[in-house]
């Protein structure tokens, strides 16, 4: 037996699997214990002089296309000290996309987490690239990373919210459709019909939701006013079907306009009195509102309209494999990794804006 085999006889013996595993760091710490020098000493100082050429060449090939992003790890990289070099070079696209290895990642390529493209993609992931095993860019097209064939989004949260971009439009959804019809028919003159069945609680939630209704759009809707539609729906199910068209108080103008107007105002008006009447729609118009208001999905269905924007935000993470979140208001890049179904469970619909559905994470 020579040399060569007694120690590969010895050393085996000592590990845990009863062979040496050169992809095992205790397996390599342990050869460097018993014998005085490490196995891998000389690729580690190959590893500390990677041309960054050869690094962009790379990154290329791995779908980091845009000039701004290549612009900037080259930048980064080049005034990086040795020490960071070193590291950037050892687990440079050689971590698993495991939690554990998105901390890694997280540690050694922090430096690059502001590496982005001019469109498209976002803070966090040219650094996910850069570190992870097979990991490729998604393109604008697609989805932010891409292992092994598994798609990973890549979201930063702010107010502990992200926008899921072109797949949180609501353009042209049935909560888009439900809320344009919504806003003709939940008009001023609805309160002054169904005030008399409400209570003063009820009345004043009705009388915001009208007046935000008529004062935003489609593409802009607050969490709290979200919400506020769910309380009121179940009070207007109830009250509306109630209303006849005789039911509804009106005055007549000139003889030739019927005007609507509330209850408490109609017993004001007694003859020689001065009164100061709060006008409604047209009788005609306002019937037509009451109408379309007792058929409108949100209030037959009460929360329904909540139910129609969480649909929206399924959509967006059924086409994943898995979410990754990095908290921007934290000082250290403190990643998270989930599944698909974690990822869903973890975040709800909160609200609306500039025609989007932010998912929020849940306390």
């Amino acid at each position: 037996m020579d040399l060569l085999d007694k120690v590969l006889l010895e050393w085996s013996a000592r590990t845990d699997k009863g062979y040496p595993d050169l992809n095992n760091e205790q397996d390599l710490a342990l050869f460097e214990s018993m014998f005085g020098f490490k196995l891998n000493e000389q690729d580690e100082e190959k590893n500390t002089v990677r041309n960054i050429e050869d690094i962009l060449q790379t990154v290329r090939q791995a779908g980091i296309k845009d000039s701004y992003t290549l612009n900037s790890i080259e930048k980064i990289y080049t005034n990086l000290p040795e020490i960071k070099k070193s590291s950037f070079n050892k687990y440079f696209r050689t971590l698993p996309l495991t939690q554990e290895g998105l901390e890694k990642i997280s540690e050694v390529y922090a430096d690059f987490f502001d590496a982005k493209a001019s469109k498209g993609m976002g803070r966090g992931e040219a650094m996910i690239i850069l570190g992870a095993k097979n990991a490729s860019s998604g393109g604008i097209a697609d989805k932010d990373i891409i292992v092994d064939g598994k798609i990973f989004e890549v979201k930063e949260l702010s107010g502990r919210e992200f926008s899921p971009g072109k797949d949180g439009d609501i353009n042209g959804t049935e909560y888009d459709s439900n809320y344009r019809t919504f806003k003709k028919c939940l008009t001023p003159s609805v309160i002054e019909v169904v005030e008399e069945y409400l209570i003063e609680g009820e009345l004043s939630l009705l009388q915001d939701v009208v007046t935000y209704t008529q004062k935003n759009t489609t593409r802009n809707q607050k969490g709290s006013y979200v919400k506020d539609i769910r309380k009121v729906a179940p009070r207007l199910k109830e009250v509306l079907p109630k209303i006849e068209k005789e039911d509804i108080h009106y005055i007549s103008v000139n003889g030739n306009k019927e005007i609507v107007i509330s209850a408490d105002d109609l017993a004001k008006l007694t003859p020689g009195s001065e009164v100061t009447l709060k006008l409604g729609d047209e009788l005609k118009q306002s019937t037509k509102d009451i109408n379309l208001l007792k058929k409108h999905p949100w209030i037959t269905e009460p929360g329904s309209n909540v139910n129609q924007l969480e649909n929206i935000l399924s959509n967006f993470f059924k086409k994943l494999d898995g979410l990754i979140i990095y908290n921007s208001k934290s000082n250290l890049l403190e990643p998270v990794l989930m599944d698909k179904s974690t990822a869903r469970e973890s975040f709800f619909a909160s609200r609306v804006t500039q025609g989007m559905v932010l998912a929020k994470l849940k306390k």
